[in-house]
């Protein structure tokens, strides 16, 4: 006796389907690249791990120098002198005291300008906006005498290599005062940058190189 044997019926549809490769799951996936490789989103303008503040984040601090100028220190301006006394240095310059502008002078005309020129102890500073400047600080003369502006001028230096302080011209006391924070002030946060930097910032385009130096020519009465 013969088991009868069951048979699908197979349609064209269905053998076509067997002959198809199987498609890989990534493509056409968006989370994958043409190649197949994870794609990485784009985060989106309100992505959290984009905003979050960075642990290394630090509240005022800052690497960025502005403009860089040489002057006295304003008297409402809270400043500290650099700490490292390195970085003071005494030089000749040349005071054009009418249009309060400071020149350093190249070595080599010295001598020959030696009459128009004025030693200064040039002081790295620093205000509580971060803003850096240099002071140039009256030295004695060629005489040795100290005049009580320069005298006060140095002692305020030396108080504000260690402390904040505000200047203040005393006219009648022919000197300057000096005035210190009433609570302790958070210690300045210096930009790393070299004295060598700071010089060529103020005095980039005031340093005497020539005797015909515009300056030199009008002192000379030649323009």
């Amino acid at each position: 006796m013969t088991t009868p044997v069951n048979i699908e019926t197979l349609t064209a549809a269905d053998v076509a389907a067997t002959m198809t490769p199987p498609k890989a799951s990534n493509v056409g996936d968006a989370r994958f690249d043409p190649m197949g490789n994870p794609a990485i989103a784009k985060p989106g303008r309100f992505d959290p791990a984009r905003l979050r503040l960075s642990q290394a984040f630090e509240a005022g601090a800052t690497n960025k120098t502005s403009t860089i100028t040489a002057h006295k220190p304003d008297r409402h301006n809270w400043f500290m002198c650099h700490h490292n006394p390195d970085y003071h240095f005494q030089t000749l310059v040349l005071d054009i005291k009418a249009d309060r502008e400071t020149y350093l002078v190249e070595p080599e005309l010295r001598e020959e300008l030696a009459l128009e020129l004025t030693p200064k102890l040039i002081v790295p500073c620093i205000t509580r906006q971060h803003n850096i400047f240099l002071w140039p600080v009256s030295l004695p003369d060629s005489t040795g005498r100290v005049n009580t502006w320069t005298q006060s001028a140095m002692e305020a230096v030396q108080k504000a290599m260690c402390s904040w302080i505000r200047l203040v011209a005393n006219m009648e006391a022919g000197g300057y005062d000096v005035y210190q924070p009433r609570v302790e002030l958070d210690p300045p946060k210096w930009p790393n940058i070299t004295l060598e930097e700071m010089l060529e910032k103020a005095f980039k385009h005031h340093l005497i190189d020539s005797l015909e130096h515009p300056r030199i020519l009008a002192l000379l009465g030649e323009v």
